[in-house]
């Protein structure tokens, strides 16, 4: 079974990817070939989270395994199918790829084509420019002092 996503931004209105991947292929292929086809380099932590149909995240699945709470389960993208956690069209999901600045891509399973297998993922349609991977951080501006646009009258 191949699966087709849609991915959007929410920070550039024009950027869309569109991804075909085998049903058995792991979050971890799915994952290169996200980062390929956007240009971004590896980075220690990325995730992805199984959302609801108004983009709760639900479950997430991360690139490396993250020390949580006993009863909290951990999911690895490496250890996780695709076919195992997708099982219908619309599915809702979002690809972190800036973890600590909590930035994504929207994905949504847009189709499921059924009897047909790829030997690897491929980005089907690239349009726009990504946002950048990371934001850069801002020069601190100095602070200024507050000057009173009050004349000074001099005294007598």
């Amino acid at each position: 079974m191949i699966f087709k996503f849609s991915l959007v931004s929410d920070e550039v209105t024009n950027f869309k990817r569109e991804i075909q991947i085998d049903g058995d292929d792991t979050f971890f292929d799915l994952h290169k070939i996200i980062m390929e086809c956007s240009g971004y380099g590896d980075t220690e932590l990325t995730a992805f989270a199984m959302c609801d149909d108004w983009w709760k995240k639900k479950q997430e699945i991360t690139s490396i395994e993250i020390e949580t709470d006993s009863d909290v389960d951990s999911f690895v993208m490496e250890d996780e199918i695709l076919s195992d956690w997708l099982d219908e069209e619309k599915q809702k999901l979002m690809f972190v790829f800036d973890y600590t600045g909590d930035r994504s891509f929207y994905m949504e399973l847009s189709e499921m084509i059924l009897g047909e297998y790829l030997s690897k993922p491929t980005c089907t349609k690239k349009q726009g420019n990504p946002p950048p991977q990371f934001l850069k951080e801002e020069d601190e501006e100095p602070i200024m002092p507050v000057v009173s646009s009050i004349p000074v009258v001099p005294m007598p």
